[in-house]
């Protein structure tokens, strides 16, 4: 069985697929971070038990934030500090005898785009809103495919403030979830202009838009679709939903192992 784990700053997903081919989960078991690391990795650690019911094949992980040269250790992650510099990697890797891969959760979900969704598209920008805004640029090499993680700073820095589920609670003193509509209006403008600033900076037309914010915000973008379509850029809204970042963990454990 292989295991992939999509970790948010706020919720965690496990999932398991006989096959890393053609993906279909088993089962997907999801729980709130107390962001105590032993607790929440124990809690891990047991859904994987019950996910696998026996071996496990290999490991994929998604986390916001940045990882060293060799991606075996966190080294910053504003929304998940309590796994900064915690080998969890090597710890995973001990706990199920098997290979574990991690990486940052804009660069892993941008994989499963390139591998698992069915329009292809060699070339474009990934943007993952959910609790903070992450992304990565990903790239066709004569076939190998790269995926590499956007500058927070440079090019993020903004829409996370403003846009991101944190941002939001900050600028707003209020939860997402308890914007009035009025509010919603602003944010998504705001999304917009910053969606298009990001595509004149990177000089790519094509973007592609997951994570929790965005599934749930779905009605909205579709008019920022509309908007960004007059302007030439082609914005596609993730068909994988909420599992987004767990096709991506199956997609980073299958290129990651031929490597």
């Amino acid at each position: 069985m292989y295991i992939g784990i999509d970790l948010g700053g706020t919720n965690v997903r496990v999932a398991g697929s006989r096959s890393l081919d053609k993906i279909e989960f088993v089962e997907i078991k999801r729980f709130e971070l107390s962001h105590d690391f032993e607790r929440d990795f124990a809690e891990i650690n047991r859904m994987i038990e019950e996910i696998a019911e026996g071996k496990v094949d290999g490991i994929g992980v998604g986390t916001s934030g940045t990882y060293n040269d060799d991606r075996s250790l966190l080294t910053s992650g504003r929304n998940i500090k309590e796994w900064v510099n915690i080998p969890f990697v090597e710890k995973l890797s001990k706990k199920f005898n098997c290979s574990v891969f991690a990486d940052n959760d804009a660069v892993v979900a941008s994989l499963g785009e390139t591998f698992y969704e069915q329009e292809k598209i060699d070339s474009f920008i990934y943007i993952a809103w959910g609790t903070g805004v992450g992304g990565a640029v990903v790239s066709n090499d004569n076939g190998k495919i790269i995926s590499e993680k956007l500058d927070w700073h440079e090019y993020l820095e903004k829409i996370d403030s403003n846009c991101g589920g944190k941002g939001l609670a900050s600028k707003f003193k209020k939860e997402a979830s308890e914007l009035s509509d009025e509010e919603w209006a602003e944010v998504v403008n705001d999304f917009e202009d910053y969606l298009l600033d990001l595509s004149t900076k990177i000089g790519l037309r094509d973007i592609v838009l997951g994570g929790g914010m965005t599934e749930r915000q779905k009605e909205r973008l579709q008019k920022v679709k509309n908007n960004l379509k007059e302007k030439g850029i082609n914005l596609r809204i993730s068909s994988f939903g909420h599992d987004g970042g767990l096709y991506g963990a199956m997609a980073l454990i299958k290129i990651r192992s031929i490597e």
